[in-house]
């Protein structure tokens, strides 16, 4: 690049604009930065001081140092003004914030109704709990999602319309007095991670719609909750979940 200078109109190249000044021999003249005219990152400091060397060029070498050993200040980048717009509202109108929406409770029975996976079969088991127990003390009344799976691989197990080789039978141990789940390592922490068996899958995704629908709620503690209002009047309004649920589970063997 080959910079231009101008004195009034007029253009000049570098070389008289060099004589001009020399000859104004103006004693305070402003300094001229070069990294303000040229993009210094495309300099190599390694050729200047190659060249500078070749031809002994003190002040070559010299700005080849400073290249290598200061960095160039950074430009600031161009910022466009933030305009921010007022919020247009009609008169005597007060916005309202629209809140999470929920199935209602027809809604959850026609949706339990049309599919038939057993994440959909895990709602009614979820429900059926924690109907069961809403009226204990409040420490009996609270469940977590491990004991909710041990709770129904017991009752599956008692109940002799259920075959024993139903898979949500899996991972579990049945066979001594007391059933226990079956533990596996994992190799990433090196502890013992809670069974990921087919009940527990489905009872787990059930929970979650539960406590996104509002049919259950979270109480202090980890992972426990409760049966809500809400959670009654959809269990009052399941015609025969008992035999829904039976029907669901011999289906889902």
């Amino acid at each position: 690049m080959n910079p231009l200078f101008s004195l009034g109109n007029s253009q000049m190249a570098l070389d008289s604009a060099l004589l001009i000044i020399k000859m104004a021999a103006k004693t305070n003249a402003p300094t001229i930065p070069l990294d303000s005219v040229i993009d210094v990152n495309k300099l190599d400091p390694a050729k200047l001081t190659k060249i500078a060397m070749e031809t002994g060029n003190k002040k070559l070498y010299d700005i080849a140092w400073n290249l290598k050993n200061v960095k160039p200040a950074a430009k600031p980048e161009p910022r466009l003004p933030v305009v921010v717009s007022p919020a247009k509202t009609n008169p005597n109108v007060v916005p309202i914030r629209k809140g999470k929406s929920t199935k209602s409770i027809q809604e959850i029975l026609t949706y339990c109704d049309k599919y038939r996976n057993t994440s959909i079969l895990g709602i009614g088991l979820v429900l059926q709990r924690a109907f069961e127990i809403k009226d204990k003390p409040k420490k009996e009344r609270v469940i977590t999602l491990q004991e909710l799976t041990v709770y129904w691989v017991e009752e599956l197990w008692k109940d002799k319309r259920v075959p024993r080789s139903h898979k949500f039978f899996r991972n579990f141990d049945c066979t001594g007095l007391q059933i226990k789940p079956i533990l596996k390592n994992d190799d990433k922490t090196g502890r013992k991670r809670y069974t990921t068996g087919p009940l527990y899958v489905a009872l787990r995704d059930a929970v979650e719609f539960c406590r996104r629908e509002g049919i259950i709620k979270d109480e202090p503690g980890k992972g426990k909750f409760v049966c809500t209002i809400k959670g009654a009047d959809l269990h009052g309004a399941w015609n025969k979940l008992d035999e829904w649920l039976l029907d669901r589970i011999n289906n889902a063997s």
